[in-house]
């Protein structure tokens, strides 16, 4: 009788273990697909944003477009080590759990996939970090650079970029402190999602400030009677959308606090949270790689000819400028343009970053002062 009722037991938590490694692998596999794909998308963004850098005239000798093509080329190599190792994951807890039977039974199995993972894992979880604290930096270039840095506009984002950066660092301090333990006390936890809670003000701190720059520019345009969207206005639209969508999904991941993203197998996480949790490993650098790649070609996507509107930069090739400014004894608010030789369509994106090295540059963002 006592025998029977062992073997009832031992039965009873085979099963229960088997169930905890089929909703793992289910999981992991279904993420793992589903990161491929955002990966995939990377990797053709990542060319297209790469090959519009290139083929700027003199690239090489433009600071700013190196700054580019350095940031947007280790964001992606994160992202590609980020998506190998959860690949990498995946196979070797299902070799240990189904396969290397000589580690003993399978509850025991299923312990050592944790902890001999869990260094890799964390080593994920740092990576994510430095990688969407890159995309919030070239975010907040743009963001510097349409204020024509502006003292308070860098000063402020700046500081919540920091906290950001100093979360994580706190995060990878706890980690060191407790040895890379399989389970991290929850102050570590509590330090990861307050980094992606503070870049995630970060974000919507900037996209506040590229719609705040649009609406005043359209006033600008309505009160000139300008139907046509020109460039700056398509590229401004750009800025303001892909935030919305990123800030839309970041959201989506909040919901995630409620569990240890530190230690995710087994999990009280809904499966379609773990499946966005792999795949913002690629959003975060799919959301400034886009922006790039779009705000380089603007002119091919959406006009087919010369934009009526360009925004100069301080090179020797002139080319069309513009001013927001209230003429002196008229209502409302004009549009003045300088109308020069057209220029590549990437002159947009390396004017912008030009603003950097020349803050004299002729573009201006609206104000109410009155022209002399």
């Amino acid at each position: 009788m006592a025998s029977s009722m062992q073997e009832t037991t031992n039965v009873t938590a085979i099963n229960i273990d088997l169930a905890r490694v089929g909703k793992g692998i289910s999981q992991d596999f279904t993420a793992v697909v589903a990161g491929s794909g955002f990966y995939g998308i990377y990797v053709v963004l990542f060319c297209a944003a790469v090959y519009s850098i290139l083929r700027q005239p003199r690239w090489f000798k433009q600071t700013p477009s190196v700054v580019l093509l350095s940031s947007i080329s280790v964001m992606f190599i994160l992202a590609t080590f980020l998506w190998a190792a959860n690949v990498a994951l995946l196979y070797k807890r299902i070799r240990i759990v189904l396969v290397d039977q000589y580690l003993g039974p399978l509850h025991s199995r299923l312990t050592i996939s944790n902890t001999s993972t869990s260094l890799l894992r964390y080593m994920t979880d740092i990576m994510f970090i430095i990688e969407y604290l890159i995309g919030d930096a070239l975010i907040g270039w743009r963001v510097f650079v349409l204020h024509r840095w502006s003292p308070w506009v860098v000063g402020s984002l700046s500081l919540v970029w920091l906290g950001t950066a100093g979360t994580g660092v706190g995060l990878l301090a706890c980690m060191i402190d407790n040895h890379f333990a399989s389970q991290l006390p929850k102050k570590c936890t509590d330090l990861e999602n307050s980094s992606w809670t503070i870049s995630l003000g970060y974000n919507f701190i900037a996209t506040i400030m590229f719609t705040v720059i649009t609406w005043n520019r359209r006033k600008v345009v309505q009160a000139a009677q300008k139907t046509r969207k020109t460039k700056v206005d398509r590229v401004l639209y750009i800025l303001v959308s892909s935030g919305l969508v990123y800030l839309a999904l970041g959201c989506m991941r909040l919901t995630l606090f409620a569990n240890s993203t530190l230690n995710p197998l087994p999990g009280t996480v809904s499966h379609a949270n773990i499946v966005l949790e792999f795949m913002f490993n690629q959003i975060v650098g799919i959301y400034p790689t886009l922006v790039t790649t779009l705000v380089l070609n603007e002119r091919a996507l959406f006009s087919t000819g010369l934009s009526s509107t360009y925004v100069a930069s301080s090179g020797a090739q002139p080319s069309q400028s513009i001013h927001f400014k209230t003429r002196s004894g008229q209502q409302g608010t004009g549009i003045q343009l300088e109308s020069t030789a057209p220029r590549s369509p990437t002159t947009l994106d390396a004017a912008e970053l030009s603003f950097a090295r020349r803050p004299s540059s002729s573009f201006e963002k609206p104000d109410m002062e009155k022209a002399p």
